[in-house]
């Protein structure tokens, strides 16, 4: 393989499906769960919320993400109405519900 592609391979041979660790990545030189940037969804948590991939968002809860609620102080409504317009209704739902379960909890 060449140096810098991409592997497949989980963190932890014999699993299932890859766990992330919580100080980081499982590979050398890549971002560990709480890159937070992009214009879109701003992080790879809120793009697994949206669009309802839970396991996913499960890997990334297990692996350290912290979600916006433990980030920010109140939800970016100008932000939300954008991303309605893109999705379908139900995937700020999914956001809403998301953040207030995880509202308050204490960061790692």
């Amino acid at each position: 393989m060449r140096k810098g592609a991409f592997s497949a391979r989980p963190c932890r041979p014999g699993r299932a499906r890859a766990r992330v660790p919580r100080s980081g990545s499982c590979w050398p030189g890549v971002p560990g769960p709480n890159v937070r940037g992009g214009a879109k969804y701003r992080s790879a948590l809120n793009a697994a919320v949206f669009q309802g991939f839970w396991d996913i968002i499960e890997v990334l809860v297990e692996g350290g993400a912290r979600p916006d609620s433990q980030v920010l102080p109140e939800s970016d409504e100008a932000w939300l109405a954008g991303i309605r317009e893109k999705h379908d209704r139900g995937a700020v739902e999914w956001y809403r519900k998301f953040w207030e379960k995880h509202k308050g909890e204490t960061v790692n």
